[in-house]
């Protein structure tokens, strides 16, 4: 068991077996990108991403509270000049794993200061 209301700097798949089941209401990520910063996080490809994600959103289901939430801050990239559909992927595994996608938020920097 670990405290809550403390910053763990751990590997979330660590962390969150420690948490009792119903004890989080949000879950706010922003997970490495398919195949970017390979040298920070050793990098997941494109084919594997949507399981991956699907995968850790499943190990964590349990300790969310019945009105819990994860958002999640992830966006593709240009592949070959073309927008990667990795992210279209991932949500659609997302869904079909009953996961229910209910917003997207997109924030826009104001580059007039």
């Amino acid at each position: 068991m670990i405290d809550i209301n403390k910053i763990y700097n751990i590997d979330c798949n660590d962390g969150f077996v420690l948490l009792p089941d119903k004890s989080v209401n949000l879950i706010f990520t922003s997970p490495p990108y398919a195949e970017q910063r390979k040298f920070q996080y050793g990098g997941i490809s494109e084919k594997d991403y949507p399981k991956w994600t699907v995968d850790w959103c499943n190990n964590v289901r349990d300790k969310l509270t019945d009105d819990g939430s994860i958002c999640i801050n992830i966006r593709p990239h240009l592949k070959n000049g073309q927008i990667s559909d990795y992210v279209l992927k991932t949500r659609l595994a997302l869904r079909e794993a009953g996961w229910i996608e209910c917003e997207e938020l997109i924030w826009n920097k104001d580059v007039s200061y």
